[in-house]
């Protein structure tokens, strides 16, 4: 079952890649803190974009993705199957 919801999580981020995105005026400012290790935040009001903003962030590294709000994954009881 994990390893389904993965599957299709993954189809859907690349679903939105090759949508249109209109690129966000602090791209540039967040771009100068990608190189470094530190864990980075992206924080705002629900359905502000938060999530495909990271997406497009991240789209040339090789990103971990797992969307929690999947009703599918509140029904793991040990997250490191995931």
């Amino acid at each position: 079952m994990v390893k389904e919801v993965v599957i299709r999580q993954k189809k859907e981020m690349e679903t939105l890649l090759v949508r249109p995105y209109v690129r966000r005026s602090r791209s540039q400012y967040a771009e100068k803190f990608a190189g470094d290790e530190i864990v980075k935040v992206v924080t705002g009001p629900r359905r502000a974009g938060k999530s495909i903003f990271s997406l497009h962030f991240l789209e040339k590294s090789t990103p971990a993705y797992a969307n929690f709000d999947d009703e599918r994954l509140i029904k793991l009881k040990d997250y490191d199957e995931l």
